[in-house]
This record gives C-alpha cells, structure tokens and sequence, in this order.
C-alpha cells in the first residue's frame, strides 16, 4: 500500500516512461526512503531489510515493466514484462488473486546475464 500511495499520481500505462524518474527505487549505501517504509509497514525490521538488498541496486517501477540494474557497470534486466506474458482465462484469473499466476512467473534472477 506505500509504494500504491506513493506512486498514485505519477503512474501512466499509456505513458508508461513519464513519471519513471519519480519511481526509481535506488539503493547505494542507504536504504530508499520508499523501500524502507514498506518494510516497516510489514512489521520488518530496517537491518534486517538492508540484507536483503545488495549494496547498489536500482529498480525501475514502470507501467507494464519492472526491470533493476546491480551495480553502476551492470546491465539492466527485465524483472517482469505484462506485455509478454500471455492473458490468463478467467478461472485462472481468479486464482491470481491467491498466489498461482495462471502457470506464469517471471524469469529467475540466473537467466540474466550479468556484465
């Protein structure tokens, strides 16, 4: 609900890029303010929630697309792609809802490759 609220009025499907500078979450010695208050909305703690992070992470929350960069010389990966993922029927819509994303997932970590 914190990054729902905080990104409320800066968040165009039909422009997905404008807005896509507000948000970037970046991570490069400080926990982003925005990862942090999630976090604590869920009851983690902060120290506990900086190791889940590498040191420099940043992640582009756009519409349609997730996509992160570790490190300043790594190469950009896409997290989740809406557009390339095929439309789920009904039933298994409804089951999204509960965790099983019509057989969908996104690709692991290990199938991006790293420069």
């Amino acid at each position: 609900m914190v990054m729902r609220n905080h990104y409320h009025n800066h968040w165009f499907p039909e422009r997905p890029f404008k807005g896509s500078g507000y948000r970037c979450i970046r991570i490069n010695g400080q926990m982003d303010p925005l990862v942090a208050a999630a976090g604590a909305s869920c009851g983690l703690d902060a120290v506990f929630l900086r190791s889940l992070f590498p040191s420099e992470l940043t992640l582009w929350v756009d519409p349609h697309e997730v996509s992160y960069r570790i490190g300043e010389n790594g190469s950009v990966c896409v997290l989740l792609d809406e557009r390339a993922r095929p439309e789920p029927a009904k039933k298994d819509r409804m089951r999204s809802a509960y965790g099983n994303f019509g057989g969908w997932a996104p690709e692991p970590v290990s199938a991006c490759a790293f420069s």
